[in-house]
């Protein structure tokens, strides 16, 4: 992989494909909220929220 921008989608994949958990999380005023998700790819690379 020669473009590792942050825009490149087979990096985005690659990460998505190697991540089992991931942090949601706001970024607004007041109060931060952060959750932690369970992740998956389908088949085409696309998330899926567990």
């Amino acid at each position: 992989m020669t473009n590792l921008g942050e825009n490149n989608p087979l990096v985005t994949r690659r990460v998505l494909r190697l991540a089992s958990h991931a942090g949601l999380a706001t970024l607004m005023d007041g109060n931060p909220y952060a959750s932690l998700v369970a992740v998956a790819t389908a088949h085409d690379g696309s998330p899926l929220l567990l």
